[in-house]
């Protein structure tokens, strides 16, 4: 991400989108990217690369502007874990004790480091998962039609940075309706919310990709079947070689 991001930046201000010409390109590849025609960079969706691309456009490209969003996003993620805190702390617990948790996230080298990394689960991602919390968290308990059209709304807006880390987020939402027995409101929640999030993630990004002539396909050959045997456990993954070697 770090040498990635920045090129790709560079990319967006160039053509729109995150890619960069093979005759732009500093990257000398032995072969064509994936086979495709450019250095396409949109590994994820894209939401966190067209926040670096406004601060690149606004400030210049330079590592200060680049890590300068980074923290402006960490910044509001704490501003979030803050409020997410006031929900789940007992009514007039002192701020002084509200305030240990995140001391301890920003005592955390991986999580205060990484917010000065160009990198979208420190920042983008972490800041919407943080916003679906805190709306979900202000009366959990309901399920009503209007909260699961606001819900799948903000869970849109979480997969525009990563389509996997959201969805662990809604099913921690709907074990909760199941725990307290409230299986009507679980399965609404189960079916409602992915339903409209994906439904507006799924339309807004192809109709992205149709207007600025980008592969609709790239993302999802780069991070989930090119490096497919990351989500896959080592016993699973010899079976699934060994199936492809008889097929071929």
């Amino acid at each position: 991400d770090e040498t990635e991001w920045p090129v790709q930046v560079a990319g967006i201000l160039r053509h729109g989108v995150p890619k960069v010409l093979y005759a732009e390109d500093k990257t000398i590849f032995p072969s064509t990217y994936l086979g495709f025609d450019a250095h396409y960079g949109m590994w994820h969706p894209p939401f966190y690369q067209y926040s670096l691309a406004l601060a690149a456009l606004v400030l210049g490209l330079s590592d200060a502007a680049v890590r300068g969003v980074s923290l402006l996003w960490f910044l509001g993620s704490m501003l979030l874990a803050w409020r997410v805190l006031g929900l789940i702390l007992p009514r007039g617990t002192p701020a002084l004790l509200r305030a240990v948790p995140l001391a301890l996230v920003l005592l955390t080298p991986l999580v205060s480091e990484g917010s000065l990394h160009p990198d979208i689960d420190n920042t983008s991602l972490t800041f919407f998962l943080l916003l679906f919390s805190l709306a979900f968290l202000r009366d959990p308990l309901d399920a009503s039609w209007r909260r699961c059209l606001y819900l799948g709304l903000l869970l849109a807006l979480a997969l525009w940075s990563k389509l996997t880390s959201p969805v662990f987020l809604l099913g921690a939402a709907v074990l909760f309706h199941f725990l307290n027995r409230r299986f009507r409101s679980g399965i609404r929640l189960a079916v409602v919310v992915p339903l409209l999030g994906f439904g507006l993630f799924f339309s807004t990004y192809l109709l992205y990709c149709k207007l600025l002539g980008y592969p609709p396909e790239f993302m999802f050959e780069a991070s989930y079947l090119h490096n497919r045997r990351i989500y896959m456990p080592n016993t699973l993954w010899p079976i699934v070689q060994s199936m492809r070697w008889h097929t071929v």
